[in-house]
C-alpha cells in the first residue's frame, strides 16, 4: 500500500490514484469460475494482450475482465480520462496504457502479488503517463473592435499590435499572418497546459469573458445609449501559441465553420438504411404523438450540439436530448433516471450494458453549467464520449419500439424497460458505487413491485 506522503507527491487526484490501485489488486487474485449469464449482465471487456508481453507459441492470445474488474477498469479509465495533467493524451491512448497495465500485472502475478512491487509498478505507471502542465501565451486577433490604449481584464491584455509587435510573434512582413494580427487589436493571455492544443482550448473562453467584461462596461458606463450593433467584437478565426516569453511554434484557424461535405452513393444508402427504424417510428400513427415527438426533439438537440462550438454548450444539448428520451416533467432526479433507464434500456434489448455512472457525471456537469456555479467544465473528450452514448440510446429506444408494438406511449416504454429483474441487476450495480450511486439505488428501488 501507498502510503498518504507518497500518494500526495504523485501527479494524479488521490481518487484516481486508489482506483488505479483497486483494479491493480484485483488483477493479482486467483480466478474464479467463469459465469455466462454474470458477464453478459455486468458487462465484459474481451481484448488481445499488448504484443509486447505475448508468447512466439500464443500469437492472439487474450484477456477477459468482467464483473468487479470490468468496473474497476471502467471507472479507473474514466477517472484517468478526466486527470488535468493526462490532457496531452487521448482517450484511446489512455485506454491502451490501462490496458497493457493490467495484462502485465495479470501475466506476473506472482511477482505483483507483492504489495510493495506493485505499488512501485503503478507509481512507475502513472509517473510514465503524466506529463507536469507548462506555461503558454495564447493571442487571438479580436475582430470589430479598434483600441488606442491597451486594456487588461481578468488577466486578458488587449493592445493594438503594430508591425513591431507581431514580429515579436514571428510575423514578418509578407507571412500568411500579417493581415490577421499587424494591424489589428489583439488579445493576449497566460495559461497552463499539457499541449498546444489544450492551450488555446483553455485561453479561448478567457477571452471570452473578458470581451463580455468589456461589452458590459463600455455600454453601462456610458452616458449615451449604446448600439447593439456597436458592441459585436469577437475573437477572430486565428490563434497563436507559444511558451511563455519563447518563440512562436504553432498558429491555428480556430473559429468553428462549416465545411462542405460529399455523400457518396454508398454513404447516401447506409445512412437511409441506420435511419429506417427512426421513419418507421415517425409515421406508426398507432404511436401515441407525444411519444413519437420525444425522438424528434432528441434529434433536435443532438444536432445543435452538433453545431455549436463551446463545449459546454454541446454538453447542456445533448443531456437535454437525453433528458427528453428518458425523462417526464415530474421526474425530480433526471440525471440518476437517465442512468438508470439508459442501462435498463440496453439490459433489455441486448441482455448486457454500459455501465452509465459515468453518464450521470457528466450529467452532473450540466447542472452547475445551467444553475451558474461553473463555466468551462467541459471539453471535447468528454462531449464526444457523451455524444456518441446519445446516438446509440436514441437508435436503441426506436428499435425497442419497433420490436414491442405494445409500446404506445412513454409509460409503455418506461415499464418494458423497468421489469423487476432488471431493477435487481441495476441495484445490484450502482450498489457498488457506494454513496456515488445511492441515489440511482434509491430510484431502482421505488419502481420494484409493491
Amino acid at each position: 500500500m501507498l502510503p498518504p506522503e507518497v500518494i500526495d507527491a504523485m501527479p494524479l487526484s488521490r481518487e484516481t490514484i486508489k482506483s488505479i490501485r483497486r483494479i491493480a489488486s484485483m488483477m493479482v487474485q486467483e480466478d474464479e469460475p467463469f459465469d455466462p449469464q454474470s458477464t453478459l449482465l455486468s458487462g465484459f471487456r474481451q481484448a488481445v494482450f499488448p504484443p509486447r508481453l505475448r508468447q512466439q507459441d500464443d500469437p492472439q492470445p487474450t484477456l477477459l475482465i468482467t464483473g468487479d474488474e470490468y468496473r474497476a477498469f471502467e471507472e479507473s479509465l474514466g477517472r484517468l480520462v478526466l486527470e488535468p495533467e493526462l490532457e496531452h493524451l487521448d482517450p484511446q491512448d489512455i485506454d491502451s496504457s490501462l490496458w497493457d497495465l493490467i495484462c502485465e500485472l495479470f501475466l506476473q502475478k506472482d511477482t505483483f502479488k507483492n504489495a510493495q512491487k506493485r505499488a512501485e509498478r503503478v507509481r512507475a505507471y502513472l509517473e510514465t503517463i503524466a506529463k507536469p502542465h507548462s506555461t503558454f501565451q495564447v493571442a487571438f486577433p479580436i475582430e470589430h473592435l479598434r483600441l488606442e490604449a491597451p486594456i487588461s481584464i481578468s488577466g486578458v491584455r488587449m493592445e493594438h499590435w503594430g508591425r513591431e509587435k507581431a514580429r515579436e510573434w514571428s510575423i514578418y512582413e509578407g507571412a500568411d499572418l500579417t493581415d490577421d494580427f499587424a494591424g489589428s487589436t489583439v488579445a493576449v493571455v497566460s495559461v497552463r497546459a499539457g499541449t498546444n492544443n489544450r492551450a488555446i482550448e483553455r485561453a479561448k473562453p478567457l477571452v471570452d469573458r473578458a470581451l463580455e467584461a468589456l461589452r458590459f462596461g463600455y455600454a453601462t458606463s456610458s452616458r449615451i445609449r449604446i448600439r447593439d450593433s456597436e458592441l459585436i467584437f469577437r475573437q477572430g478565426d486565428k490563434a497563436l501559441v507559444r511558451q511563455e516569453d519563447g518563440a512562436r511554434s504553432h498558429s491555428w484557424h480556430l473559429r468553428f465553420r462549416p465545411s462542405e461535405v460529399t455523400l457518396s452513393p454508398t454513404l447516401v444508402s447506409r445512412t437511409v438504411e441506420y435511419l429506417q427504424p427512426l421513419d418507421r417510428l415517425a409515421s406508426n400513427e398507432n404511436l401515441r404523438l407525444s411519444f413519437r415527438k420525444r425522438f424528434s426533439l432528441a434529434l433536435h438537440w443532438i444536432s445543435t450540439a452538433m453545431t455549436r462550438d463551446d463545449y459546454d454548450e454541446k454538453l447542456v444539448d445533448v443531456c437535454t436530448a437525453l433528458e427528453s428520451m428518458l425523462t417526464q416533467r415530474s421526474d425530480h432526479r433526471k440525471g440518476e433516471l437517465i442512468a438508470l433507464r439508459a442501462m435498463l434500456l440496453q439490459c433489455t434489448l441486448e441482455g448486457r450494458f454500459q455501465d452509465t455512472l459515468p453518464i450521470l457525471r457528466l450529467y452532473e456537469i450540466r447542472s452547475k453549467i445551467v444553475h451558474g456555479s461553473g463555466i468551462n467544465l467541459c471539453g471535447e473528450g468528454q462531449y464526444t464520449h457523451l455524444l456518441g452514448f446519445a446516438g446509440r440510446l436514441v437508435m436503441q429506444a426506436a428499435e425497442l419500439s419497433d420490436r414491442n408494438p405494445s409500446v404506445k406511449r412513454f409509460d409503455d416504454f418506461r415499464k418494458t424497460i423497468e421489469l423487476e429483474e432488471m431493477l435487481g441487476v441495476a441495484i445490484r450495480w450502482f450498489t457498488r458505487y457506494g454513496k456515488e450511486g445511492q441515489n440511482v439505488v434509491d430510484e431502482a428501488k421505488k419502481r420494484l413491485p409493491a
